[in-house]
Order: structure tokens, then C-alpha cells, then sequence
């Protein structure tokens, strides 16, 4: 059910809106198990960048944040009840 019939891609391979939402709806509460590897502000990295240090900022701390949650609830709404969300970061902050 996934994918319905190959209408629902365009020549390039992306999902038309329609398409889209339709799959967002299947999809939801559908897997048991989410990997979600998220972007990192880079600073679970400072030992072996040791330049970061005279570039790191809070604001480069936190700047990945929100895109970080947003990923993290977008992998829950796709989750069975009692299914297991996989959480990876290298960032510390916040």
C-alpha cells in the first residue's frame, strides 16, 4: 500500500503534494521500529576537531535543535503503540 502505482511519482522521483499527504497518512502508526539519525550542531566532535573550540557558540550549540525534535516527533507519529524509536546524535547540546 506504500505506494499505490507508480503515478504517484513524477519523472523526478518526488511526491506530488497530494501523493504526499496520502502517504503521510498511511504511514503513520505504521512501523515498529524508527531509526531516526539527526543532524548534529557538530559539538560531540570536539576532540577530534579541536579548532570547533575557537568557533563554538551557543548559538551553534543549539542551532540544530528544533530540526532535531521535529525529526524526533515525525519518527513517533510513524510508530505502532509499544514501537521503539532510535535516537542518534553526536550533538551535546542542549
Amino acid at each position: 500500500h506504500l505506494f499505490s502505482s507508480e503515478a504517484d511519482l513524477n519523472a523526478d522521483a518526488e511526491f506530488n503534494a497530494e501523493a504526499e499527504l496520502e502517504l503521510e497518512a498511511e504511514l503513520e502508526g505504521f512501523f515498529d521500529r524508527v531509526l531516526a539519525d539527526v543532524p548534529c550542531s557538530g559539538d560531540g566532535t570536539l576532540r577530534k576537531a579541536p579548532d570547533l573550540w575557537r568557533r563554538w557558540t551557543p548559538r551553534l550549540g543549539v542551532g540544530m535543535h528544533a530540526m532535531q525534535c521535529a525529526i524526533a516527533w515525525r519518527g513517533v507519529e510513524q510508530l505502532k503503540v509499544n514501537g521503539y524509536l532510535c535516537y542518534s546524535t553526536c550533538s551535546l547540546n542542549p
